[in-house]
């Protein structure tokens, strides 16, 4: 998944600048009907009971020149009540509602989020590298 804009700046006034930002404590899953862009300018996925749902990532490993984590249990959104249209991407958030966009893709197979579905991800579906 690629780093947002708001990841890239952050990381390197940290490292380079020595600057301070706020860790967030718990970190969201969010599906996107269009492309998010590292600038966050995409549209979010809106009713049908769809709410972003809570992610929790492994310890990350090292495999010759790039880092990877994923997720570790299964991400489950809630099942919902009416159709939600189509989600084609999917963005990692430090935060429920609003916040920031952290890291981005395309799906491999668009989402149709119809009336009684349960959107979900498997354990290590999310993976995220850095070279």
């Amino acid at each position: 998944m690629p780093a947002s804009n708001y990841v890239r700046t952050n990381t390197l006034a940290a490292w380079l600048q020595r600057q301070s930002f706020t860790i967030p404590s718990n970190l969201y899953v969010a599906l996107f009907s269009n492309n998010p862009t590292a600038a966050n300018s995409g549209t979010e996925v809106s009713g049908g009971g769809y709410t972003r749902a809570a992610v929790t990532f492994s310890a990350p490993t090292i495999s010759g020149d790039r880092a990877l984590i994923q997720n570790n249990a299964e991400v489950t959104f809630p099942k919902l009540t009416a159709s939600a249209g189509t989600a084609a991407y999917v963005g990692i958030m430090d935060a429920q509602s609003g916040g920031n966009l952290l890291f981005y893709q395309a799906l491999s197979t668009s989402l149709a989020l119809a009336y009684g579905y349960t959107p979900y991800f498997a354990a290590g579906e999310l993976k995220v590298y850095l070279t």
